[in-house]
């Protein structure tokens, strides 16, 4: 299964539902691939992987033809992980055929070896994340728990339904992140979102941990496997596996 994170609004927790769900994936004896799509690399950042210095190759290797070869990081998890070359897509992608498949093509020779292909995406409606988009099996939208991010959907949902035109087995879910317990604007967004979209269960609770977890460069069950947000991933991980 490819599975997309992806949210044209930043600071939702892309990059950290992409660590922490694929990790988890791991763990539970998935064998796992993520794929960087965001020239700013954040995920590759996130776990310590710097692409210049690897000699496996980036993304942008993997979308033109050349070598990408995962950088194993974990048991049952490897990565191809991205640097600033990969913004040249968005300039060289439109002039190609059937531009916006070029990822799902790429992607097809590791669909064997990969129980689950997670990839994070840029926050923009960009080639990029049309790409990412085209190519999921399964489309995960991380929304904050709050009224403007909620808003920000209807735009989202322009390139849904354009990617759906290419893709139309794309099944979409909503991920609520950043969750303030016990506030009433959370739970009237939470319930906004669910008249109109299918959700996960598991909702993901706003803590300082995640950005600690990514300095240290682990997912967050690593970095403190009793906290409430690594059950929270956990719990994420078991519906996707049903899906």
């Amino acid at each position: 299964m490819i599975i997309t994170i992806a949210n044209h609004k930043g600071g939702v927790g892309k990059t950290t539902t992409a660590v922490n769900l694929a990790a988890e994936l791991a763990r539970r004896k998935n064998k796992v691939l993520l794929v960087d799509m965001d020239p700013q690399a954040g995920l590759s950042a996130a776990l310590k992987i710097d692409a210049e210095v690897q000699s496996g190759g980036d993304t942008y290797a993997l979308l033109t033809g050349g070598v990408a070869v995962p950088t194993a990081l974990r048991k049952n998890l490897d990565i191809i992980p991205a640097t600033l070359d990969l913004a040249a897509a968005e300039i060289e992608f439109p002039g190609r055929i059937a531009f916006e498949r070029i990822l799902k093509k790429s992607l097809e020779r590791f669909a064997e070896s990969y129980d689950y292909i997670v990839i994070d995406s840029p926050p923009s409606l960009s080639v990029l994340t049309a790409n990412a988009i085209v190519a999921a099996d399964l489309l995960i939208v991380p929304v904050q728990c709050e009224f403007p991010a909620v808003r920000a959907l209807a735009a989202f949902m322009k390139i849904v339904e354009q990617a759906r035109q290419v893709n139309a087995g794309l099944k979409m879910k909503i991920l609520f992140t950043m969750y303030n317990k016990g506030t009433l604007h959370a739970a009237e967004a939470v319930n906004e979102v669910k008249k109109r979209f299918e959700v996960f269960n598991a909702v993901i609770s706003r803590t300082i941990k995640f950005p600690y977890a990514a300095t240290a460069g682990a997912p967050i069950f690593e970095y403190d496997k009793n906290c409430e947000q690594a059950g929270q991933y956990a719990a994420m991980a078991k519906e996707v596996e049903n899906e």
